[in-house]
């Protein structure tokens, strides 16, 4: 079975809101576990995967990502995307770490 990382979390809104929503941009980084970047740092989150699954369940959404291959830091962030490709704000940063 592949691995992979599962991304959650709750929206904000009603629910007319949250019918528009289509998949979710998901914005990240990795950096080597001996190149951790600067604590306070501004941290260019360039490189994104869409998702454009059925993403929503109730109030909150999930989504999968293929897990990292390597050791290292990755940081995630998402977006919402609704129909015309308009995206919501950024989520919360979140920081992964995987030395194995």
């Amino acid at each position: 079975m592949k691995q992979s990382l599962a991304l959650k979390g709750l929206i904000q809104g009603d629910s007319a809101s949250r019918s528009f929503i289509t998949g979710c941009r998901v914005y990240y980084v990795w950096y080597p576990l001996d190149e951790p970047p600067c604590e306070g740092c501004p941290i260019d989150m360039a490189s994104f995967r869409d998702i454009s699954d059925q993403i929503i369940k109730n109030d909150q959404f999930e989504c999968r990502l293929p897990a990292f291959k390597q050791k290292g830091i990755c940081f995630v962030m998402v977006r919402l995307m609704e129909k015309e490709g308009l995206l919501g704000p950024e989520s919360n940063r979140i920081k992964l770490i995987s030395d194995r």
